[in-house]
């Protein structure tokens, strides 16, 4: 309003022009060390202040806050982490009141598609049995359509890692191609279900998938892979520790 161009912090404004408060921090007898015009400790790229206050979850889970110290409050029940729900997809896990990692989830367990059959008697009959062709399914239930053709598959580590970044963050799933027994050939596929992100490198530190693999769905959706500093994906899946996953091809998705 007024061209003034202020952002509203609840407790107080933030003029972006001076980079400062219009007024003090309500909080700020508590920190006389501290400028009451200052923000976050005048280190924002570590801290955050959601509010203009400090932070506790109450224990209807109706309001959070975040507070200095280990004082405790009725109502309220303290914890040094906290999850914040960002949007259906997006969380973001805080360690007191700095922001470590951003989870983006893209598939939930019911969306979980098996080539087993579930009595455990092998796998399912006709096109239903292939592992290409269930992770595909699983990708669709994210909203996408992954290619079936090789042309549409991308095999730079780094560009991998990027592409499965960017589907997540729309929400979307992609489908992998992996590598288990070692001789360096994809003769597998899996879904991705999850990218996480540590915030404090501003990098993908794992990235979840579903394995079709299985007919137990706790151990086809609990699997992850890790990222090296090469940029690689290598897992261990969860219904079979004697395999070590190294992805080898990412399938894009239709635009």
């Amino acid at each position: 309003m007024h061209g003034l161009n202020w952002q509203d912090f609840g407790a107080r404004w933030l003029d972006n022009v001076r980079m400062q408060w219009t007024t003090m921090d309500p909080l700020c007898e508590k920190y006389y060390a501290i400028s009451p015009y200052t923000y976050c400790s005048d280190d924002p790229a570590k801290n955050i202040d959601p509010d203009g206050r400090d932070w506790y979850t109450s224990q209807n889970n109706k309001t959070v806050f975040w507070q200095k110290g280990n004082v405790n409050i009725d109502g309220y029940t303290q914890s040094e982490t906290y999850t914040q729900r960002i949007d259906d997809h997006t969380t973001i896990e805080y360690n007191q009141n700095t922001p470590v990692t951003m989870s983006e989830t893209v598939l939930q367990p019911k969306d979980f598609s098996s080539q087993m059959k579930a009595d455990g008697s092998g796998k399912k009959e006709g096109e239903a049995d292939n592992c290409f062709y269930q992770s595909g399914k699983m990708v669709e239930k994210s909203g996408a359509k992954s290619l079936d053709s090789p042309a549409n598959g991308i095999t730079d580590q780094k560009k991998e890692l990027n592409y499965i970044e960017y589907q997540a963050s729309q929400g979307k799933s992609t489908r992998l191609q992996v590598d288990r027994n070692g001789d360096g050939k994809g003769d597998h596929w899996v879904a991705t279900s999850s990218v996480k992100t540590d915030l404090q490198t501003n990098t993908v530190s794992s990235v979840g998938f579903f394995d079709p693999a299985t007919r137990f769905p706790d151990k086809g959706t609990n699997n992850s892979f890790n990222v090296g500093k090469d940029n690689s994906l290598t897992g261990i899946p969860s219904y079979n520790r004697k395999y070590r996953y190294h992805v080898v091809q990412t399938r894009k998705n239709k635009n």
